[in-house]
């Protein structure tokens, strides 16, 4: 295993391995009680860098804490006479304990302390959950763990129970999914687990005669009894207290719960549950949806314990894989069925069951596919026995440390594929999100009942031990095995003849008949050879930038200039041309960006503002062209750029050429005269927003900043002003000019022929019919001279009363040491400014601490943010400004100098893994490598340069650097911008000496009291008199006003 992982401490003090992504820091320690409880405790500091839009199913944050307890008893376990007595009972059960009633039961706790609960019953677990935060964790849990000791169970909470189960069974007969499952457990045998009405419903529940609700109480209460064990549950906690903490709890509490030895559940008894012919036929249904789908199932033994090997992964991906030569192509290019797909899932309570494995294959029925479904299920088959005579040729003769295969241009065989899977399977491990401690812990909760320790993680995402012989006769056996097939056809009735007969699924009421499988169907099954003529998929040369972390391969090559090769030099005074080849694993795609650059843009502000308009009519001119059918699945998107414009299309390889065509003719198709009504409605579009564009504080500040720095540059409130005095005739002499010499750069990357991309690049050429631009003039950093200069706007556009402060300190440099040092400073920074400065008399502040590159063209500075909105009207806004000068002289160096060592190396992880997420090349591939190309030079090692510098930091360089590119007053470089509302005043009061004492009074006040609640350690600091007196003559700080921005951008 390549990926990062941690110790996972035991009962015994042994240490064992837990694999985890790179982005996952918390510590983890697993437990066993007495009682046989087993239980994982997670450590998760609080404001973490979990990825906040991997928060999924949670409206909450990282800093919530989380409990899971999940028990191995489900529907499997319900009498015969009462379906659905699991799923009652777990709803039940979180109403209340004899122990805390009423007001101060588990769920009022929750609701008062801004909690939440959940619960849900499954085949053969119940699962029971809840978050709240970390000062109230152990309140919940003193609540939580009654329940397991003597719930309530009350009659009212029955009835109430049943009435929501009433109404989720009402949505499961309209889902055509969970009907269809429930449908296939109906086809097993008598007797069977599978045999049961697992949800139930109020009529399920009382039966005939009807039970009483004290009655369904006993059978719940005995139930409870019977099967709640401690050694058959699991619990997950996690919060931002310490893991001794965390053991203290949970040890004093839920040692209490009783373990009982008669309460062993097994259903070995029952694995052939669907031995049966009622389980093989051809099943034609009438969905509720009008859609035409087709599933294919198996019934397989129980593959549970082979998930290290993960043979249905590996299957999945062959199966549905959109390369030439598959399955899902061959169904795709003869219009049979698209979007195949397959169901199977670690944690799936259908497909992976302990009594049996389901394997399904689904996809959406053509016209075609319809009147053609046993050809599609003898290519099915015809596919399967292809791959176990490829999975057959393998045994015994494949050294799984030998990876040749990744650079020779062989064609796949089964066991190379395997192994590029399991590498494109263990990057994409390496850099997944880390989720929320409600989803981690329901998660894990419930993989420990399925998987080992180590594997909690990775046991549903990794093919961690290959095992050829398991996947050669896995795949015989589905080559060979009867399956059950069905339809689901809105139009059945249609065709049906006045004697057939539809029959009813008891539960769902669905309607269906059953025929035999079809002839032709079990011939192709039969066959010892398959008719259809199959090949492998092609290899996947490019699977991201973690590939280079697994020692198996060096084959990854970033994207190259043909526009530097001699046989494209006539193209080189264009531009460049980067492409890179790039096999996606499943679907082939591709993606085609072109950015188009003039020295007409940036000659004036009216002609910035004219570029917005010209590229605004592009996107409605695309905008209003009618799509041929074969182009629905691609994507565009056009965007203004400094000094010109960029195009991007994408969708699958196959069609990218010909959409683009399509795209530049139309954007370049000029007409000799343009409809006034439409150029005004235009005029009035890009008017709206620039105007939105000015109301937003961030987007004004980042423009005034840019505009302050850089030349040329233009102001967006300019921008605003000249548009009301351009002409239609000024618009369509622009575009001549602009579209005369150009600049090109552009970049390709996916599943395509690279003559294709080759020619794309020179078909932009003829259709704009353009000369290359001799000389461009680029955009470049203003020389400032050392120094602080305070500039302020008053936002006209403003349509609130929120004011705007920032400094921006700009970095010298903006290489590789730079930019790792500069994203260290914001990673300490990032939790103390808030604290700093914060205004309990004013609402809705928000602090932002962060480091950006104000230009999205090669060689543009970077600059480390600190910015404050705020009510104007806040008392803080009359010192705001000095309050950053002494946060940024004086507190943030103090800051570097006291992070304790394990905060330190903590913030070093932290910003390895934003590194990483930063230049991603395994889920942004293209967006990295493209910022690469227009915004770094294309150094393509700019994350590893960074990450090695950040392994080589200390404390003592970090403060070192600091101080002297950001403190000293003979080197650092600032601009502070003051943005406020419309005043109401027409002049402003000067300072008086008395003003500017109680001033400086303020300050120091707010600086002893932050000071005094931080307790920093400031002996690093002490021990360094050069930096004491550094920030002694910068402090206090004089600030240069900028009054002419001209003569200040001049230099």
């Amino acid at each position: 295993m390549y990926s990062h992982s941690t110790e996972l401490q035991s009962e015994c003090g042994m240490s064992m391995h837990i694999d985890l992504s790179t982005n996952d820091t918390r510590d983890y320690r697993y437990r066993e009680l007495e009682n046989g409880l087993r239980v994982l405790l997670v450590s998760s500091p609080e404001n973490s860098e979990s990825d906040v839009s991997a928060l999924k199913n949670s409206s909450r944050t990282d800093n919530m804490s989380a409990a899971c307890l999940c028990i191995r008893f489900g529907s499997f376990s319900d009498p015969v006479e009462m379906p659905g007595c699991a799923n009652l009972l777990c709803r039940v059960l979180t109403l209340g304990s004899k122990t805390f009633t009423g007001t101060d039961s588990f769920n009022s706790f929750l609701q008062q302390n801004k909690g939440e609960s959940g619960a849900y019953c499954t085949y053969e677990y119940t699962t029971f959950c809840f978050q709240i935060e970390a000062s109230n964790l152990e309140g919940a849990l003193i609540r939580f763990v009654t329940l397991f000791e003597c719930p309530e169970l009350p009659e009212e909470g029955i009835k109430q129970a049943l009435s929501t189960m009433d109404t989720e069974y009402r949505k499961l007969k309209v889902t055509d999914q969970a009907a269809i499952r429930q449908f296939i457990c109906f086809l097993a045998k008598d007797g069977s687990p599978f045999h049961k009405f697992h949800k139930g419903n109020s009529s399920s529940i009382r039966g005939k005669p009807e039970r009483s609700t004290e009655a369904i109480r006993q059978v719940l209460l005995e139930h409870f009894a019977a099967y709640y064990s401690a050694h058959h549950m699991t619990l997950v906690v996690q919060s931002s207290h310490s893991l001794d903490d965390l053991e203290r709890m949970i040890s004093a509490l839920f040692s209490r719960l009783r373990k009982i030895p008669a309460a062993d559940v097994s259903f070995a008894q029952h694995t052939d549950s669907f031995n049966n012919q009622n389980f093989t036929k051809f099943f034609k249904v009438i969905p509720n949806r009008p859609k035409e789908v087709l599933r294919l199932v198996w019934c397989l033994t129980c593959l549970r314990s082979q998930y290290r090997a993960n043979p249905l992964l590996i299957l999945s991906s062959l199966l549905k894989n959109m390369n030439e030569g598959g399955l899902a192509h061959y169904l795709d290019e003869n219009f049979l069925a698209t979007d195949l797909d397959c169901d199977f899932g670690t944690l799936c309570e259908f497909s992976n069951s302990t009594i049996c494995t389901f394997f399904v294959v689904h996809m959406n029925l053509t016209q075609t596919g319809t009147q053609r479904i046993s050809e599609i299920c003898g290519a099915v088959y015809d596919y399967l026995k292809f791959l176990a005579e490829e999975a057959g040729r393998c045994l015994n003769q494949w050294d799984q440390s030998n990876w040749d295969f990744l650079w020779n241009d062989d064609p796949h065989t089964f066991a190379t594929y395997v192994q590029e899977l399991k590498i494109v399977q263990e990057s994409r491990f390496i850099d997944q999100p880390v989720h929320s401690a409600y989803v981690s812990t329901i998660s894990l909760a419930n993989m420990m009942h399925r998987v080992s320790k180590e594997d909690l993680y990775s046991g549903n995402f990794l093919v961690k031990e290959t095992n050829f012989q398991l996947y050669h006769d896995l795949i015989t056996r589905l080559s060979k095995q009867n399956l059950c097939i069905i339809w689901c056809a809105p139009d059945l009735t249609s065709s049906f003849d006045e004697d057939t007969r539809l029959m009813n699924e008891r539960t769902t009421g669905l309607k269906y008949i059953a025929c035999d499988i079809p002839t032709e169907v079990t011939e192709r099954r039969l066959k010892e050879r398959p008719h259809i003529r199959f090949s492998l998929p092609a290899k996947n040369r490019m699977i991201g930038e973690q590939f280079m972390q697994l020692p198996c391969s060096n084959d990854l090559k970033p994207p190259a200039d043909y526009n530097a090769y001699d046989d494209r030099a006539r193209y080189r005074d264009y531009g460049s041309l980067w492409i890179q080849a790039s096999k996606d694993f499943e679907n082939p795609r591709a993606t085609f960006a072109i950015r188009i650059t003039s020295a007409i843009a940036l000659e004036s502000v009216r002609n910035s503002t004219l570029l917005i308009l010209f590229v605004e009519e592009l996107r409605q001119t695309l905008s209003n062209k009618k799509r041929e059918n074969y182009h629905k699945r691609m994507q565009y998107e056009l965007s203004v750029i400094d000094g010109g414009f960029e195009i991007r299309v994408s969708g699958p390889s196959k069609q990218l050429r010909e959409f683009y065509y399509s795209v530049i003719s139309t954007a370049f198709r000029r007409t000799a005269s343009m409809d006034v009504e439409m150029y005004e409605s235009l005029r009035a579009l890009v008017k709206s927003k620039l105007s939105q564009s000015v109301a937003d504080l961030d987007i004004l500040a980042l423009n005034l900043f840019h505009f302050l720095t850089h030349k040329p540059a233009f102001l967006l409130t300019e921008q605003l002003e000249t548009l009301g005095s351009i002409t239609i005739a000024d618009q369509m002499a622009f575009v001549t000019q602009l579209l005369c010499q150009l600049r090109i750069t552009a970049y390709g990357r996916g599943d395509f022929d690279i003559e294709e991309i080759k020619s794309m690049y020179d078909r932009t050429i003829r259709s704009i019919s353009c000369i290359p631009a001799t000389s461009i003039r680029e955009i470049r950093p203003t020389a400032i001279p050392p120094g602080t200069y305070h500039f302020e706007h008053e936002n006209t556009g403003a349509s609130n009363q929120q004011a705007f402060f920032g400094r921006y300190c700009i970095s010298p440099e903006s290489n590789a040491y730079f930019e790792a040092y500069n994203q260290a400073i914001v990673e300490l920074l990032l939790k103390e400014a808030p604290i700093f400065f914060t205004d309990p008399t004013a609402t809705e502040t928000k602090v932002l601490v962060r480091y950006l590159r104000s230009v999205s063209v090669s060689r543009g500075p970077g600059a480390i943010v600190i910015t404050v909105q705020l009510n104007a009207h806040s008392r803080l806004t009359e010192y705001l400004g000095s309050l950053l000068s002494a946060f940024w002289i004086c507190v943030a160096p103090q800051i570097v100098a006291g992070v304790d060592s394990f905060e330190f190396q903590n913030a070093r992880s932290h910003l390895t893994c934003k590194i990483r997420r930063q230049f991603s090349t395994v889920d942004r591939p293209f967006d990295t490598n493209w910022n690469l190309i227009s915004t770094y030079d294309a150094e393509f090692e700019m994350a590893k340069l960074m990450i090695t510098h950040v392994n080589g930091m200390t404390r003592e360089k970090l403060l070192n650097f600091f101080v002297k590119n950001y403190v000293d007053p003979g080197c650092q470089k600032s601009i502070m911008l003051k943005i406020t509302p419309p005043s109401k005043s027409t002049r402003k009061k000067p300072h008086s000496s008395s003003t500017r004492s109680a001033g400086e009074e303020f300050i120091r006040a707010h600086m002893k009291q932050y000071f005094a609640a931080a307790k920093l350690d400031c002996n690093t600091l002490n021990k360094h008199s050069n930096l004491q007196a550094a920030i002694a003559r910068a402090y206090p700080e004089s600030s240069k006003k900028i009054t002419d921005t001209l003569t200040f951008r001049q230099g």
